[in-house]
This record gives C-alpha cells, sequence and structure tokens, in this order.
C-alpha cells in the first residue's frame, strides 16, 4: 500500500511540475506581449476590484495547502502550493501595479514586470523537478508510468557491453 501511495504521489508531483512549467510559459508569454506592446488595463476599479479578492483567496490557499503539505509530509501538496502562491504573488502585481499606476501612468509595467518574475520561477520550479526526475531514471514520458504507476528506472549511462544478456526480455525489445 505504501509503494502504491509514494507511486501516486510521485506521479502528482511531476504532474504538478508539467503544468507549474506550462504555466510559467503562458504567464511569461503574456506579460511580453503586454510589456512589448505598452499594453495596460483601463478599467482599474475592475482590475483592483478582481486583483484583491484574488490574492487574499490565493494567498490563504498557500497557507493552508502548505500547512498541509507539512503535515502530510507530501511534496506535490507543496508544489500545489507553491502554484497557489504565484497566483497569489501575481494577483499582488496587478493590485499593486494599477494602484500605483492610477497615480502615475508611467508605471503602466509593474504587473507586467512582476508576472515575467514570476513565470520564470515557475518554469524553473517545474523544470527543475522534470529534469530532477529523469536524472532518477523515472520515465515519466512513458505510457506505464501514468497508466500502470510503475517507475521504470535505467541504468546511468550506456553499456559498453555489445554482448545479448540472458536477462533481457521481450519488454526491453525496440
Amino acid at each position: 500500500m505504501v509503494a502504491k501511495l509514494d507511486s501516486r504521489e510521485k506521479r502528482a508531483s511531476i504532474l504538478i511540475a508539467c503544468v507549474l512549467f506550462v504555466l510559467g510559459i503562458t504567464v511569461l508569454s503574456v506579460a511580453v506581449e503586454h510589456l512589448v506592446e505598452e499594453s495596460h488595463g483601463t478599467n482599474n476599479g475592475l482590475l483592483i476590484g478582481l486583483s484583491f479578492p484574488s490574492a487574499v483567496v490565493f494567498s490563504a490557499l498557500a497557507v493552508v495547502k502548505f500547512r498541509m503539505a507539512d503535515m502530510l509530509g507530501s511534496p506535490s501538496f507543496k508544489k500545489d502550493a507553491i502554484c497557489s502562491m504565484f497566483g497569489a504573488i501575481l494577483s499582488i502585481g496587478v493590485f499593486l501595479g494599477t494602484c500605483i499606476k492610477s497615480a502615475n501612468e508611467g508605471a503602466w509595467w509593474i504587473d507586467g514586470v512582476v508576472a515575467v518574475v514570476v513565470a520564470l520561477i515557475c518554469m524553473w520550479v517545474g523544470l527543475r523537478t522534470m529534469l530532477k526526475n529523469a536524472d532518477e531514471g523515472n520515465k515519466y514520458w512513458t505510457y506505464e508510468f501514468w497508466a500502470n504507476g510503475e517507475e521504470p528506472k535505467e541504468e546511468r549511462g550506456p553499456s559498453m557491453d555489445m554482448r545479448p544478456h540472458a536477462e533481457a526480455s521481450d519488454s526491453n525489445a525496440i
């Protein structure tokens, strides 16, 4: 039962890492587009009205998830908490950026810069987990890893021995 939970935890952790990486790419592309086009919202009341409660909700979710992740010893739950924390930071960036922009139109870029920084960190967290698991031999890009909960491992580095081995099975065939 513990092995099954560990396998589920590993799959969840890798999946959340993949989501973090894709989320980072998405946020980065939108933020860069807005910065290049010098685009900013025009309805300050709506931006403040949406970003402030979002910051509160995402912050509360992040705190609760971090506490639960510690209690459960769950790396995947911790990554989920990090995702909520990024949502809170992005919401705070929009809120503060909009408030500052209301007083100084030249500060339209603040929330875009916050988004770029958050996106890069988000991508780094996701990529770091994916590379760490690949380095450990977890083939998360295979069907077996996701469907069967198996963690196929492979030896580090190619073998220089070209002789057929008795222990080779059909599952290793090309």
